[in-house]
């Protein structure tokens, strides 16, 4: 595991699933594998290490994800979110208005209790 090394800085739970201004259906299964990973990290890791993801460079949903992966409570959200250079914009903190089940049409950023199936 790569934890034990020392210049490990952080982990991605994925890399670009979404990427396509269709493919927002696919947030909720990123949320749950970095609650999984900090989990695993929180029990087998004796140091935290931070765990993120990596946006595809879709101006459809780019702000929307950053805000969704900033929702919630410590255990589900995300620790950094990466972009392209030349797709970053200032990305603000989180309203709390954006933590809302309307900021990505079909995806209720605070439940993730409808994949139990998927996270064993």
């Amino acid at each position: 595991m790569f934890s034990k090394y020392t210049n490990t800085l952080g982990f991605f739970a994925a890399n670009e699933v979404i990427n396509a201004a269709n493919s927002t259906r696919a947030a909720t299964v990123v949320k749950a594998l970095i609650r999984d990973m900090r989990k695993y990290i929180g029990k087998h890791v004796n140091r935290p290490i931070p765990v993120g993801y990596s946006a595809a460079d879709v101006a459809e949903n780019r702000r929307e994800m950053a805000y969704f992966l900033n929702c919630g409570s410590d255990d589900v959200r995300s620790d950094f979110f990466a972009v392209s250079v030349s797709a970053l914009k200032k990305i603000e903190k989180t309203p709390k208005t954006m933590c809302s089940s309307t900021t990505i049409p079909g995806v209720d950023p605070l439940t993730l209790s409808n994949l139990d199936g998927i996270r064993r």
